[in-house]
């Protein structure tokens, strides 16, 4: 900011001196237009300042997860895409619970995930209301009754069809169309996906990148976090994010409330000259980044919540307390393994994603 008053220092100076402008002049002066437009913010990866045409407006937490807090004040056109692949490891491992749970999200609509069934092993597709498509058209051929087609839709039976026709030119495709019947009908097996890398060196760096995102939008400041770029950018390896046990209660929140949140929180402290940041995924994700193990700067904190049933953002009405550096650095320390938080949290989870389910079939 001083440089942008020097800049308009000198540009008062030689505005009072010449009456042409020069090429020098005409510099300045495209810097002065920048200081009162309000654009004298710059990109935390390039440094470089954010102007029209050079806008991107990023989300904090991924659109793809249904996060709706959004800025064009963190990084530039040229810098976003540099992050692209990562953001798609992060959004290919949670898509499913996204979809599962109807999430809205500012650009595109949910799509079918990918599942199986349980018993058979039977490839299926299933929509964000929880109905099952069938991966592909089944045949089922009996003597003296015929073949039966279990087709997905009409265009599709009406395709099979023609390729039947081909070697029984005799067919009546037409009259075949006219005797289907749609029928709905329910399965007597579960379901299951999987959701395989959630502490992957991608998904790790997509999460530091959220827990920046929210640094930086909160603070305005970005001097702190410079030695995470090389790391964001996959050209050094830091140790800096761990997923960890729901046996750490960060935020106040229940999935047994029927409310699924996605949580960030940021602190700044002092004393024990640490900057961190949670970030916490559908209530059950729970990842912590250490932003810096030397900070220096003034105590705060700063946190956000956005409930995915409401599609509501607000602060928690409870404090959330300081984290300790010694504990952060204990969870930093400790290995992903199953454990029965985890397992009843992702079961909470789950059950959730039924009654919700059910729930909007009703209305």
């Amino acid at each position: 900011m001083e440089d942008t008053i020097w800049i308009r220092f000198v540009l008062m100076h030689q505005w009072n001196e010449r009456s042409d402008f020069g090429k020098y002049d005409r510099i300045l002066l495209l810097e002065w237009k920048i200081m009162i437009s309000g654009s004298s913010v710059k990109c935390y990866v390039c440094e470089q300042y954010i102007v029209d045409g050079n806008t991107y407006d990023e989300h904090i937490i991924l659109n793809a997860l249904g996060g709706r807090l959004h800025s064009k004040n963190l990084l530039c056109r040229q810098c976003s895409p540099l992050f692209d692949k990562i953001d798609a490891e992060l959004a290919k491992q949670f898509n499913p619970l996204a979809n599962l749970l109807n999430v809205r999200r500012h650009r595109g609509e949910p799509q079918p995930i990918k599942a199986s069934l349980v018993k058979t092993g039977e490839q299926i597709f299933v929509a964000c209301d929880g109905n099952i498509l069938r991966l592909k058209p089944t045949f089922d051929y009996k003597e003296n009754v015929g073949l039966k087609i279990s087709a997905r839709n009409e265009k599709e039976l009406k395709q099979i069809l023609n390729g039947v026709k081909r070697k029984n030119p005799t067919l009546d495709i037409n009259k075949e169309l006219k005797s289907a019947v749609k029928s709905e009908s329910s399965l007597d097996t579960q379901i299951e996906f999987s959701i395989k890398y959630i502490n992957s060196d991608e998904i790790y760096r997509s999460i530091c990148k959220i827990a920046i995102n929210f640094y930086v939008y909160s603070t305005r400041e970005y001097s702190d976090i410079n030695h995470l770029i090389p790391y964001l950018k996959g050209e050094e390896i830091i140790d800096c994010v761990k997923i960890c046990d729901p046996i750490y209660e960060f935020f106040p929140f229940s999935l047994a409330q029927d409310e699924v949140f996605h949580n960030l929180l940021v602190c700044g402290n002092s004393e024990e000259n640490i900057l961190y940041a949670v970030v916490q995924i559908f209530s059950t994700f729970q990842y912590i980044v250490i932003l810096s193990k030397k900070y220096g700067g003034q105590d705060f904190s700063n946190s956000y919540c956005f409930d995915l049933t409401e599609r509501i953002a607000y602060r928690p009405l409870l404090e959330i307390p300081h984290i300790p550096r010694s504990l952060i650095l204990k969870i930093l320390g400790q290995q992903l393994c199953s454990s029965p938080h985890f397992e009843g949290r992702i079961n909470d989870l789950a059950k959730f994603i039924q009654r919700n389910q059910h729930s909007e079939r009703l209305n």
